[in-house]
């Protein structure tokens, strides 16, 4: 609901594309709801009013992929091999523009790995984000996380 609400302040579109059936897999979902719902929230949080967000779930026979892309602000590149560390942002000067300590990323890869998954960005400044996150399908794992 918080995402929908940010979506209609700002104005933004969400394009949803995945196929009308997908298997599910098994894992603790309130930790993989707060991973995706931090990357959506992300991409909302970075895009220009009146943009258009895209949310794709694709799978093969072993895994579901998703991928969360944006036309926002973008990472510069020399950021990008830092994104997931804890406390790190793009813009640390006393003047940026967007909050946040820097832990949202770091958090999704942990959640991610802890599901035997992988989660990358790529990314251009000035032109936007996609974060892509794959998954194995079938795996059963204990309900909670160790964080």
């Amino acid at each position: 609901m918080d995402s929908k609400r940010a979506l209609t302040a700002k104005g933004l579109s969400l394009n949803i594309n995945m196929p009308e059936k997908v298997l599910m897999i098994h894992g603790d979902r309130k930790k993989l709801f707060q991973a995706l719902s931090y990357l959506l929230d992300n991409s909302i949080k970075f895009s220009p009013s009146g943009s258009t967000i895209i949310l794709s779930v694709t799978e093969t026979d072993d895994r579901l992929y998703v991928s969360i892309e944006d036309k926002g602000v973008g990472i510069i590149e020399e950021h990008l091999s830092r994104i997931f560390e804890s406390f790190n942002q793009g813009d640390c000067s006393i003047t940026r523009k967007y909050p946040g300590v820097g832990l949202g990323l770091n958090i999704c890869r942990r959640i991610i790995q802890h599901h035997e998954g992988d989660i990358r960005v790529e990314s251009k400044a000035n032109e936007g984000s996609t974060f892509h996150i794959g998954l194995p399908k079938k795996k059963l794992f204990a309900n909670h996380m160790p964080f």
